[in-house]
């Protein structure tokens, strides 16, 4: 079928879902070294460069479904790594903890890794253009 052979060829779609599974397992093959899922590790560095981020914003600017995001932070706050603060009303801040800090940076060079991996796999232009995307 014609058709079939030019969507299996040509889909942008099927492309990029294989782009970022591919992606994903490189980082998560390597956070695993250090006891992080991607979400957590994405969030750690969300909250480090933000402090005082409110939990609903994170959603959003990640790109990640709230579910993910509730229950990671979740697991993050109970073993320590992440603490909230009052910023007035009903709303709450977080921040990392010591121990979130500390965590953060034993992954760096974890994440640099990957990073070097992944610069591997795509070259000089998949990573130009992926820098260049202007998401939503």
């Amino acid at each position: 079928m014609k058709q079939a052979h030019r969507i299996a060829q040509e889909c942008l779609l099927m492309r990029s879902r294989r782009l970022s599974r591919v992606v994903t397992k490189l980082y998560l093959e390597r956070m695993e070294g250090v006891g992080l899922s991607v979400a957590q590790f994405t969030l750690l560095a969300a909250i480090g460069s933000n402090p005082g981020v409110r939990a609903a914003d994170l959603a959003p600017a990640l790109d990640l479904e709230k579910s993910t995001v509730s229950r990671e932070l979740a697991a993050l706050t109970a073993e320590g790594h992440v603490l909230t603060e009052a910023l007035g009303g009903r709303s709450q801040g977080l921040r990392l903890s010591e121990s979130g800090a500390a965590l953060l940076a034993e992954a760096f060079p974890v994440w640099e890794e990957a990073q070097a991996a992944v610069r591997r796999e795509l070259g000089e232009l998949g990573e130009a253009l992926l820098h260049h995307f202007p998401g939503r």
